[in-house]
């Protein structure tokens, strides 16, 4: 998924994880409108999810043209009570007259109980062997081996294990009771920004099945990344599932 994003905007965006199991609720009615109503007794469908039509007799243009639904054939609901949604965006004015039957198919989301949640933004894949270089944090203990950056493209290995100090030292060689030494030889994968669960740039709603994860305005204004990658991953019971993946393209601010 390609995702442009605008430096110095909060950029947020929320993700449905489907599975893919499939369910069907019956129709009892659609009314000509804009949006289209469609009556569905005891739906269970929360705003925003993603459906198809399928099998209505008389109102056929909202039938789905695919065996099963492609993207293009669902719509986005607003769910406006227990027996009631509509398509968002649609207008059924001029369709055919509603007569019987049909049902709405829909992917059952995954149950994110207890669930966490991890998105590394970086710049490029390469062997697990070859490290990842984290952005530096501070009040974070380091061990012998990690490796990270203060600015990409220079990279640092702890060399003694300790805790990085608040402030920003101009010299990586000592950092709070942390040791390091320039890591010139370094190859792997640079991590830009790293957002999980833990530290809130990713938050999961059980309720409503949605991994919601935020690039905060101040990150994107300082950022020094044009182009970059990104896999959002979810754990479940001791199980990691890559949700989504991104490719990123930042968009500078021009007014100051």
């Amino acid at each position: 998924m390609k995702l442009t994003i605008q430096s110095g905007a909060d950029h947020t965006e929320v993700v449905r994880y489907e599975s893919d199991a499939v369910g069907f609720v019956a129709i009892s009615g659609i009314t000509r409108g804009a949006p289209a109503v469609v009556s569905a007794v005891a739906h269970g469908l929360k705003t925003g999810w993603q459906v198809a039509i399928v099998d209505v007799k008389g109102m056929t243009q909202l039938n789905a043209k695919s065996n099963p639904p492609r993207d293009s054939d669902k719509f986005s609901i607003t769910s406006t009570g227990a027996d009631t949604l509509t398509l968002d965006g649609v207008s059924s004015f001029g369709y055919g007259a509603y007569v019987s039957g049909g049902a709405i198919r829909y992917q059952i989301p995954v149950d994110l109980t207890g669930a966490t949640a991890r998105m590394h933004i970086v710049d490029k894949w390469t062997p697990a062997i070859r490290g990842v270089s984290y952005p530096r944090i501070n009040e974070t203990a380091y061990v012998v081996g990690d490796v990270m950056h203060v600015n990409v493209g220079t990279h640092y290995i702890c060399t003694e294990s300790g805790t990085s100090a608040v402030s920003q030292p101009v010299d990586l060689t000592t950092d709070g009771t942390v040791t390091w030494a320039l890591h010139s030889s370094f190859s792997g994968t640079t991590a830009y920004v790293v957002l999980t669960t833990e530290n809130g740039g990713i938050v999961i709603d059980d309720d409503e099945n949605t991994i919601t994860w935020t690039l905060d305005d101040a990150v994107s204004s300082n950022a020094t990344w044009t182009t970059a990658i990104a896999q959002l991953e979810v754990e479940i019971s001791g199980v990691v599932h890559r949700v989504r993946e991104y490719e990123l393209t930042l968009s500078r601010e021009t007014t100051r």
